[in-house]
């Protein structure tokens, strides 16, 4: 089998001297929280046992649920779901509790959803290279990555990060992944994520989105903004790439 290319030229390997055809694809950006790993279960938890910790009050299951399913970042997580308005020391108190929980509480409960192993290992082989691109504190990513024995196969991993703004803002791009990827096309780019928030970040970029249909974002919603894919698994997305 040949050894791919780097990014900008990357065909498919040969198999007994037969060329595949060439991948659309050099970059795959991929979302965290319900498209590689599932952690509805892990983020309800902390964040109503944050809640009734520091407010003494805890929203209910499908309140919480619906903001997940938004795709916003923890701050204004925790600004919709208490009722009354939060200044800046609150909110930063709520989210600096909320990670040390999800650090404890939170990865027991996190799964990854099945199929990522095979096709991170095929992009790898492939030569393609996945970054994931999250909202969530970067080291609960990064202990996920080690959990399931994927650190490896990912190119890239990128978390919250203070003062810079979250997707759908194209900012993270910008300040943390175009510096490590200077020549890439943005044709070539693909944003996979289960939120409209995943989608908006693409159209920003300018590159194509998936929309992973298994995770929380919202049918209707993500639906309405026509991604340029869909995916019901993550097996399906090596399919996006010839």
């Amino acid at each position: 089998m040949a050894e791919s290319a780097g990014i900008g030229s990357i065909p498919w390997p040969e198999y007994d001297g037969v060329q595949m055809p060439a991948l659309k694809f050099d970059l795959v950006l991929i979302d965290f929280d319900g498209t590689l790993c599932a952690t509805q279960t892990a983020i309800a938890h902390c964040v109503k046992a944050t809640l009734l910790e520091e407010t003494g009050a805890a929203p209910s299951d499908s309140s919480v649920l619906e903001v997940i399913s938004s795709g916003v970042g923890l701050e204004d997580t925790f600004r919709t779901l208490v009722k009354v308005t939060l200044d800046a020391d609150t909110v930063s108190r709520l989210v600096k509790s909320y990670r040390a929980r999800y650090d404890v509480e939170g990865d027991p409960r996190t799964t990854m959803f099945p199929g990522w192993h095979d096709v991170l290992s095929s992009l790898s082989r492939l030569g393609v290279a996945a970054v994931v691109v999250s909202n969530k504190g970067i080291k609960s990513v990064q202990n996920a990555m080690n959990q399931f024995g994927i650190a490896d196969r990912v190119a890239l991993v990128i978390g919250d990060m203070p003062g810079i703004s979250r997707k759908p803002d194209p900012a993270v791009f910008h300040a943390a992944i175009l510096p490590r990827y200077p020549e890439v096309n943005r044709e070539r780019i693909l944003v996979v994520g289960d939120t409209d928030a995943d989608i908006r970040f693409a159209r920003n970029l300018e590159a194509a989105s998936c929309w992973a249909s298994y995770g929380y974002g919202r049918r209707d919603v993500c639906s309405a903004l026509k991604p340029d894919y869909t995916i019901e698994s993550p097996s399906l997305l090596l399919e996006m790439i010839a």
